[in-house]
């Protein structure tokens, strides 16, 4: 399991991803134990390393997007969310 922090200009947000870089657990904190709280106990992963995730990679692009100036492909603004979504499945495409 991998887990990431982003520094946002919305603050942390934090993505636990399993070794395929599907995301398992997501918040807007910086906090491992509430990311890791949301899921179940059985659920709960022993072993998780600091390291890039995919979907980290995404929120960062995302919030580069948000923040440049309008353009005809920039989504229009919206909450980091719908943004987040917008761009991982931008990002899932050019695969």
């Amino acid at each position: 399991m991998i887990i990431q922090t982003v520094e946002t200009p919305d603050g942390p947000f934090t993505i636990l991803s399993d070794d395929e870089h599907r995301v398992l657990s997501s918040g807007w904190t910086g906090d491992r134990d509430r990311i890791l709280g949301r899921l179940r106990a059985a659920d709960r992963p022993h072993d998780i390393d600091e390291g890039e995730t995919d979907a980290a990679a995404a929120v960062a692009a995302g919030f580069a997007l948000a923040i440049a100036p309008r353009s005809p492909a920039a989504p229009s603004p919206g909450n980091p969310f719908s943004t987040f979504c917008f761009l991982l499945s931008a990002f899932r495409q050019s695969r």
